[in-house]
């Protein structure tokens, strides 16, 4: 019975317990390339879906100022919907280290709700 207890145990804490950090780093590798938060970062200033206008050779004031708003506004917008994309990858990578740190307390606290169980079904008997 010892050996049983303390191979779970051993378990329990030691390879189990590296195995859910391996999965909680698998689960942040995700969000952050889900949302792409990185590139995002990297491209925030980019035109959206890459829409420009294209600037004219030669000079005629109408066209480029034309050319040069709707180039500020693509990028604006892209700007905007990136900022949206970054924050909400940025709450769900804080939901995962929340939800994270609730499971490592959980693991770490379970085998004493075991034996405080057992412990209170004893006490129980007539």
């Amino acid at each position: 019975m010892v050996v049983i207890v303390t191979g779970y145990l051993k378990w329990h804490y030691g390879k189990a317990f590296a195995d859910i950090l391996v999965v909680w780093s698998n689960f942040f590798w995700f969000v952050l390339h889900f949302f792409s938060i990185p590139l995002l970062f990297k491209t925030l200033f980019s035109p959206w879906k890459r829409l420009h206008e294209e600037y004219q050779h030669g000079f005629h004031p109408g066209v480029f100022f034309g050319s040069l708003i709707v180039n500020f506004i693509m990028r604006v917008v892209g700007a905007i919907i990136r900022l949206m994309v970054i924050v909400i990858g940025i709450l769900i990578l804080f939901m995962v280290t929340v939800a994270g740190v609730l499971f490592l307390l959980f693991w770490t606290i379970a085998p004493a709700g075991v034996v405080i169980s057992m412990l209170a079904g004893i006490t129980l008997l007539p």
